[in-house]
């Protein structure tokens, strides 16, 4: 008993020091100031649409977040989760017809999305594309 707790105790520990060290993006829930507020600023924000019976989000989600984490901590980036079954109005404002869908929008504008199944390689393609096109101007002035 005293050895699953102590192997439980170093999981959870190791488990926070990876959170607390950025190995991971802080994706929050939608809320729709928070996105205001970053559509206002020098921020690619991520919308990502999904369900929680989803498996195709579920395997999406934790990848996206690993690939935004870096440019997230740069405060480049701002990631929001939003429920596909509760927004009409989120998804009507951007087209948004798969529930397994990112959208990547700079400045109320829309410079990428995703939808339906892809693989990680392409997500991280279209990630990097729509940063390029956020930034591209700014980062040459």
């Amino acid at each position: 008993m005293l050895a699953r707790s102590i192997f439980t105790f170093a999981a959870l520990f190791s488990l926070a020091l990876a959170q607390g060290s950025g190995a991971f993006a802080d994706v929050r829930e939608y809320d729709k100031q928070s996105v205001e507020f970053s559509m206002r600023s020098n921020e690619l924000v991520v919308l990502d649409f999904h369900v929680t019976h989803c498996p195709l989000c579920h395997s999406k989600s934790p990848y996206l977040e690993q690939v935004i984490a870096k440019d997230m901590r740069a405060g480049r980036v701002q990631a929001f989760l939003v429920d596909f079954d509760n927004d009409e109005g989120l998804k009507r404002k951007y087209n948004v017809k798969y529930r397994n869908t990112a959208i990547f929008i700079h400045r109320n504008r829309v410079v990428g999305r995703m939808a339906g199944d892809f693989s990680h390689e392409m997500l991280e393609k279209e990630f990097r594309d729509a940063l390029n096109a956020a930034f591209a101007k700014v980062d040459a002035k």
